[in-house]
């Protein structure tokens, strides 16, 4: 298992269980390891929505990413301090809401590309 920053553990240091459900992976790494890094489909075209921890949301153009250079690209600006907390892909046609543990609500409606 290999994330992000390059810390790993051997497969030969996975415990072997006997239960069904075992122990998370990331149960196994360090304290601070690094971050998950995730799959995406294969498709420039599909938007994305990355969403703060400071609350900030924002809907990314997807084809924004069809063309990186080794300078990479910023997809969205970050108060100090702050973090991204998630990023997922969010098809065109599907409209959502976001909510906080204070209760408040996000809505992200459809997608209509352009600005």
């Amino acid at each position: 298992m290999r994330y992000r920053s390059g810390v790993g553990v051997p497969v030969s240091g996975l415990p072997v269980g006997k239960r069904s459900r075992g122990t998370p992976l990331v149960a196994l790494l360090p304290e601070g390891a690094g971050v998950p890094v995730a799959l995406w489909p294969n498709d420039p075209t599909l938007p994305l929505v990355g969403i703060s921890r400071g609350g900030r949301a924002k809907r990314i153009d997807g084809a924004e990413f069809g063309k990186l250079t080794a300078r990479g690209n910023t997809a969205m600006g970050l108060d100090e301090g702050d973090r991204l907390l998630w990023v997922g892909v969010w098809p065109e046609t599907t409209a959502g809401l976001i909510g906080t543990t204070t209760g408040r609500l996000l809505r992200l409606p459809r997608y209509r590309g352009g600005r």
